[in-house]
């Protein structure tokens, strides 16, 4: 939970009922360590609305200062500032003296820390709970959505009513409705209890589709086109979009949509948006997703030797394969990069497959639907294609993105998903709303904007977002977003075999330190996007929220997920793995209760688990970091912040076989900041380039120690100018 002393006001709206009337009803905080209690406060009197609890809503006031304990510890309060609050408890009834056979049962909601308090109600309560009066929901703006166990966000409310510019067509007879002839703007409602199937394709625009029923999208003997602005999932919908081998027939989402920022002023529509609705996307298998060069391929080729037959067998002639930048030389450690070097020309180049063959040598030959324009040596090439796509239009007015939250399930596999994600590198800056606190029913408020926002955060191209439920993304290709590919935000998430070209920020970002669940042979290629600062810059100031941003394959603020098997090739802003597990802001998060996760973690704390590990949380505790690889640009290989020495793990943290091929002029290999001991068990740091400058293991301040970097089972650092730098 926040620390409580930042804000004036605790409230909520709650009803309690089957309690002895003799019952005192109250609250109080706790912290887990060390051990502390709030001073109790009794839900009646000038905190409640009327004066006191019933069987009907209503809003409770408690001024935080009130809540402070006047226990003394070595002659000062003990929990005077109310920080690292781990429980906040609606008590039960108990004395010595009497004995309360019916305990009470309260009902929670809209509960919030404030410094702008809503009004009491004051007028004495009835003899019997009277019918709860609330405002006409049609002044209602939102509503509200459970992501999770600890985390409620309001989301806008769509009905035909509030939109009497806009057509809306209602499914029926479980038959997808016919397009009007009409100017503006349609909204396709696929109500509970009908079951639609979509396998058209044509260039009709809708604004929305509403999926509360189920919609299936597939092709029957032909590709299928859909073009929408939003694809919203709600709770009690289905949307199943699928494509068969071996089947020809491609099916693509087309997201076409203009931002309200009225109706929606924190942006959440446009693309596709799961409200703890069932979303699966399975797209056709692709056995072989990358496969490496045999030889270098100039500049003008029109050809590329690819080593073995693999791809001659499961690529075919129209598909799509990229080349990762292999430019050798580039010197960024240099404090004005990329300027130095007259700006950065980024050398990534996608191309279609023309023709198959293969050779003498058992090797497969492609030739290309254009020359290249860059010589590619060393590196794998990686295949695009899907038999599902998700592309916003170039017609869009506002870029698409994809997010799922709270309850049902989510899957999206083998799903190729192009030009989505709006969040971008720049300063964070969300909207900000306010509740207006007008009595409606519950889970329903009119929010007003005290602030808009210009860069929102949360908005990217295939998001997790407080999953109630495990996630699947496997087998997906993700080009070009302005921020990042892949999240998973207080998610348990299988990210499997996933391709990311060209996100500016993260491909892959664990965001908040709660993640679980594999991170595996995915293959992450950098376009040199990215503000190429490090997160130390932005971190207090947007109190850890801004993270990412300087151009990542894998970026991690935990260690609960396993990172192993993964490939980085290309140019990083700054570095192809990352990890900055700063406990600030996030020591008191707890593990999501999900499917998969380990019981060990799930409903603890980062700051919970260090103590019942006695301090010896390491990575390799419930994650493991082994067997991943990069070759490319960039300014550090693994850039490791704040990690701690483990009390009773003496290798600290361990790195399994990580093999970094650094192809700069400069930069780093391994870059540590505050942090002490690390194991590299096996694997290589090495530079490609002839004459570099490159440091192996750099070791920035570590709190007035020396870090001690282990190196076992063959760990080979050479090739490079220094082997180790800074206090290593």
């Amino acid at each position: 939970m926040p620390n409580f002393s930042k804000y004036s006001y605790l409230t909520f709206k709650a009803k309690v009922s089957d309690h002895d009337s003799e019952c005192s009803l109250s609250i109080h905080l706790s912290k887990y360590w060390p051990v502390y209690y709030s001073k109790p406060v009794r839900l009646s009197g000038p905190y409640v609305d009327a004066g006191e609890l019933s069987g009907e809503w209503r809003k409770v006031v408690i001024p935080t200062n009130d809540l402070v304990s006047q226990e003394l510890c070595d002659g000062v309060l003990c929990w005077p500032s109310l920080n690292d609050v781990s429980t906040l408890w609606f008590d039960s009834c108990s004395s010595a003296l009497v004995e309360y056979p019916v305990q009470p049962v309260y009902q929670i909601s809209n509960l919030t820390l404030t410094n702008y308090p809503p009004k009491l109600l004051s007028q004495p309560p009835t003899l019997s709970p009277t019918p709860y009066v609330t405002m006409n929901p049609s002044l209602a703006t939102h509503r509200l959505v459970d992501c999770s166990d600890t985390n409620h966000q309001w989301y806008p409310i769509f009905e035909s009513e509030r939109e009497p510019d806009n057509v809306w067509l209602i499914a029926s007879n479980n038959e997808w409705p016919k397009y009007p002839q009409t100017s503006r703007a349609v909204t396709v409602h696929v109500p509970i209890g009908q079951t639609v199937t979509y396998h058209e394709y044509n260039s009709l625009k809708y604004d929305k589709v509403i999926i509360e029923g189920t919609l299936n999208i597939k092709p029957l003997e032909s590709d299928v086109k859909l073009t929408v602005g939003t694809l919203l999932v709600e709770k009690t919908g289905y949307l199943n979009i699928s494509t068969s081998t071996p089947e020809p027939y491609t099916v693509t989402i087309e997201i076409d949509g203009m931002l309200n920022r009225e109706v929606d002023p924190e942006e959440t529509m446009v693309g596709l948006v799961s409200l703890a609705g069932s979303v699966t996307v399975s797209g056709n298998s692709i056995p072989v997703k990358w496969s490496s060069i045999a030889l270098a391929v100039e500049a003008g080729s029109v050809s590329v030797e690819l080593l073995g037959i693999d791809a001659a067998t499961y690529w075919v002639v129209g598909d799509e394969i990229v080349f990762p930048d292999t430019k050798e030389g580039r010197n960024v450690a240099h404090w004005n990069f990329p300027k130095n070097e007259g700006g950065y020309v980024d050398q990534t180049e996608l191309r279609k497959i023309a023709a198959l063959s293969i050779n003498d040598d058992d090797n497969t030959v492609i030739i290309l639907d254009r020359p290249l324009l860059y010589r590619h040596a060393g590196c794998n090439v990686v295949h695009v294609t899907r038999s599902i796509n998700f592309v916003t239009s170039h017609t869009s007015n506002d870029r698409g993105h994809i997010m799922h939250t709270g309850g049902g399930s989510f899957s999206f596999q083998n799903t190729r998903i192009e030009n989505f994600g709006r969040t971008s590198v720049q300063l964070i800056d969300s909207t900000a709303m306010k509740d207006a606190d007008i009595d409606l029913a519950a889970g329903l408020a009119q929010m007003n904007v005290i602030h808009q926002g210009s860069n929102q955060v949360g908005r990217y191209a295939l998001h997790a977002h407080h999953s109630m439920v495990e996630v699947f993304f496997k087998g997906n290709a993700i080009l070009f977003s302005p921020r990042n590919g892949i999240v998973a935000h207080n998610s348990r998430v299988h990210i499997l075999e996933n391709i990311v070209v060209g996100a500016n920020g993260s491909a892959i970002f664990l965001e908040d330190s709660t993640e679980t669940g594999p991170v595996m042979n995915n293959f992450l290629i950098g376009n040199g996007g990215g503000t190429r600062g490090g997160d130390d810059g932005r971190f207090a100031i947007k109190n850890g929220t801004d993270m990412g941003h300087g151009g990542f394959g894998i970026w991690a603020r935990g260690g609960y997920c396993h990172i192993e098997n993964n490939r980085a090739e290309g140019s990083f802003g700054l570095a192809p793995y990352a990890f900055f597990v700063h406990p600030n802001f996030v020591s008191d998060k707890l593990v999501p209760n999900v499917t998969g996760t380990p019981e060990f973690l799930i409903g603890k704390s980062s700051h919970q688990l260090g103590h019942e590990l006695d301090h010896d949380l390491t990575i390799q505790s419930f994650g493991s970091f082994k067997n991943n690889s990069a070759r490319g640009t960039w300014r550090n290989g693994l850039d490791l912040s704040y990690f701690g020495a483990p009390k009773h793990t003496l290798d600290g943290h361990i790195l399994v076989n990580v093999e970094l091929i650094a192809l700069a002029q400069s930069g780093y290999g391994a870059f540590t900041i505050h942090s002490k001991v690390f194991t590299m068990r096996g694997g290589i740091i090495s530079g490609a380039h002839i004459g570099n400058t490159i440091t192996g293991v750099f070791c920035n301040s570590c709190d007035n120690c020396t870090l001690n970097w282990i190196e076992e089972d063959g760990a080979d650092i050479s090739g490079v100018g220094v082997i180790r730098g800074g206090n290593c």
